[in-house]
C-alpha cells in the first residue's frame, strides 16, 4: 500500500500528452501516525484517460486546451474517472 507524508489529492494529473492524460487515483486515504510523523496510506492506481476535445460545464462548452481545461475537466467527470480506477483493482 502507498504511503505519503503528503495527504493525498483524490485524483492528481501527471502527464498529458497527445489527448492522453496520466492519472494517478487514490482512495481510502487513511492517517496514520509512525514514528511520531504522520503517515497516509492509500490505495492507488495509476490510469490513463482519453481526453474529449470539448466538454460541458454549467451550461457552458468548454474547449481543453490548458492543463486548467484538463483540470476542470478530471473535476467535472472525477465520479466516473474514479469508477474506472477502482475497477482496474478489482480481482476474479
Amino acid at each position: 500500500m502507498p504511503e505519503s507524508t503528503i495527504y493525498p489529492q483524490e485524483i492528481e494529473i501527471d502527464t498529458i500528452k497527445n489527448g492522453v492524460a496520466r492519472l494517478l487515483a487514490h482512495w481510502d486515504i487513511e492517517a496514520v501516525l509512525h514514528d511520531e510523523s504522520t503517515v497516509y496510506t492509500y490505495e492507488e492506481s495509476v490510469i490513463r484517460w482519453t481526453l474529449p476535445d470539448t466538454f460541458e460545464s454549467e451550461g457552458q462548452t468548454i474547449i481543453i486546451t490548458t492543463r486548467d481545461d484538463v483540470k476542470a475537466y478530471v473535476q467535472a467527470n472525477s465520479a466516473e474517472i474514479m469508477s474506472f480506477a477502482k475497477a482496474t483493482k478489482l480481482t476474479m
